[in-house]
C-alpha cells in the first residue's frame, strides 16, 4: 500500500534528511536563482556525510542555465548526468521531475529547479506547481524510472539492485491506497501510459 500526499511544499525540504541515498531525475536547472544555490549547499552537506547523490538532468531543457553549481556537486563527489546528449536520440528525452530519497519517500509532479515553479519567481505573477509525496511501496516504481534511464545515460550502470530497493515496513501492506504508477517511455515495451489511453477510449460511452 502507498500514501500520497498532494503538496506544494518545495520538494526539496525532504532533501536534508536524506541518510543514504538521493536520485533526482529533472527536467530543467535554473542555477542563477534561489533555491538552486541553497539545494546545491545542502546536496553538498550530504555528499560531506557519505550520502550517494545522483542528478540526472535534461541537457537540451538546461541549456540555457550555467552548470556551475552541478559542476560543484561533480567535484565534490556527487555522480551528475546529463539525459539525451546526442542529437540522433532527441525524441528519448522526456519531462519528468522525479526525486527518491533512501527508497522510502518520492516525489513526483510539475517543479523543476528554479523559483518561479514556488511562487512565480521574476517572470510570474503567481504559479502554482503540484508535486505529489509518496510513501510506501510505489516508491519502487519511481525508483525503476530513475535507474532505467540512469543506465542508458551511464553506460549500463545498474541500480535495480537490492540495495536501492529495501522493503517495506510490515505496517505499509495495510495502511494507505492501493496505487499503480503508469509511465510512457521508449525504454518500456509495453507503452502502459499509450495503453491505457486507449482502453479508456474504446470503453467510454
Amino acid at each position: 500500500m502507498t500514501t500520497l500526499l498532494l503538496t506544494q511544499i518545495p520538494v526539496w525540504a525532504g532533501v536534508v534528511l536524506v541518510l543514504y541515498w538521493i536520485a533526482v531525475l529533472v527536467f530543467l536547472v535554473d542555477q542563477d536563482r534561489e533555491p538552486t544555490p541553497q539545494i546545491t549547499q545542502i546536496l553538498l552537506e550530504r555528499v560531506a556525510a557519505g550520502v550517494e547523490v545522483r542528478i540526472l538532468y535534461d541537457n537540451i531543457g538546461s541549456r540555457a542555465y550555467g552548470k556551475d553549481e552541478l559542476k560543484r556537486l561533480a567535484r565534490a563527489g556527487a555522480q551528475v548526468t546529463a539525459d539525451v546528449t546526442e542529437r540522433a536520440q532527441l525524441n528519448y528525452r522526456d519531462h519528468r521531475k522525479v526525486t527518491v530519497i533512501d527508497g522510502e519517500i518520492g516525489y513526483t509532479g510539475g517543479s523543476n529547479m528554479g523559483q518561479e515553479y514556488i511562487d512565480g519567481g521574476e517572470r510570474f505573477a503567481t504559479w502554482r506547481d503540484t508535486n505529489i509525496r509518496i510513501t510506501g511501496q510505489a516508491v519502487a516504481e519511481l525508483q525503476k524510472l530513475f535507474a532505467s534511464r540512469w543506465y542508458l545515460d551511464r553506460d549500463g550502470e545498474d541500480l535495480l539492485i537490492e540495495r536501492y530497493f529495501p522493503a517495506p515496513g510490515g505496517h505499509v501492506a495495510h495502511t494507505g491506497h492501493l496505487t499503480q504508477l503508469v509511465a510512457h517511455t521508449h525504454e518500456g515495451l509495453w507503452q502502459a501510459s499509450r495503453r491505457a489511453h486507449m482502453i479508456a477510449i474504446a470503453k467510454a460511452e
